[in-house]
C-alpha cells in the first residue's frame, strides 16, 4: 500500500512539472540578464493617488495583480534578437493564449492577447518588436477583470500618476536614443 500510494505521488507530481517554456519563466529568466530592461510592479504602487479614484476605478485597479515589462535593443551583440523574439512567439501562440489585436507591417509586429475568458481576464499581454528598434513585453496579471474594468483603467490612464511607468518609459526610450546617437 505504501509502495502505491509513494508511486502514485511521484506520477502526480512528475506530471505537473511541465517542461514547456511559459511567459513567466521567459520573464524570471531575463530578469538576471543585463541585456534586458526588465520592471515589475504590484498593484499597491501602481497608482499613488489610489484613495483619491472613484470606488468603481479602485474596484478596477484592485483587479490587477502585477504588472511584469521586459525590454530588449535589437542590435545588442551579445544577444541573438531574432532568437528572442522567436521564444516570446512560440510561447505566446500556446493555446491559453487569445488574440485580441494583431498588426504586421515590415519590420513592426504587434498583438494584444489575452488568458482566461472574456468575462474574467486573468492575464493581458502585449508584444511589440521593431527589427530597428527592439521588443517589448508587458504582462498584466489580474483577477476576473472584464472588459468593462479594461475600460475604466484606459479612461483612467491619463489622469493617474503612474511614476513608475513614466521612469520606465523614459529608460527605455534613453537607452534606444543612445544606442541610435552611438551609430
Amino acid at each position: 500500500m505504501k509502495t502505491i500510494f509513494s508511486l502514485l505521488v511521484s506520477v502526480i507530481l512528475l506530471s505537473s512539472c511541465s517542461s514547456e517554456p511559459s511567459l513567466q519563466k521567459y520573464l524570471v529568466d531575463k530578469d538576471s540578464n543585463r541585456h534586458f530592461i526588465t520592471a515589475s510592479v504590484s498593484s499597491d504602487l501602481l497608482v499613488p493617488n489610489f484613495e483619491k479614484l472613484k470606488v468603481e476605478e479602485q474596484e478596477s485597479i484592485k483587479k490587477i495583480r502585477k504588472i511584469n515589462m521586459l525590454a530588449l535593443k535589437s542590435n545588442v551583440e551579445e544577444v541573438d534578437f531574432e532568437g528572442e523574439k522567436t521564444k516570446v512567439l512560440e510561447i505566446l501562440k500556446k493555446s491559453e493564449y487569445k488574440s485580441l489585436i494583431e498588426f504586421n507591417g515590415q519590420d513592426l509586429q504587434a498583438q494584444f492577447l489575452y488568458s482566461g475568458s472574456e468575462e474574467k481576464i486573468e492575464e493581458m499581454i502585449f508584444f511589440g518588436a521593431d527589427d530597428n528598434t527592439g521588443m517589448l513585453l508587458v504582462r498584466m496579471l489580474g483577477e476576473k477583470l472584464n472588459p468593462n474594468d479594461l475600460v475604466k483603467l484606459m479612461e483612467m490612464a491619463d489622469e493617474m500618476e503612474l511614476e513608475e511607468f513614466e521612469s520606465f518609459g523614459q529608460m527605455l526610450g534613453e537607452s534606444f536614443e543612445n544606442e541610435k546617437m552611438i551609430k
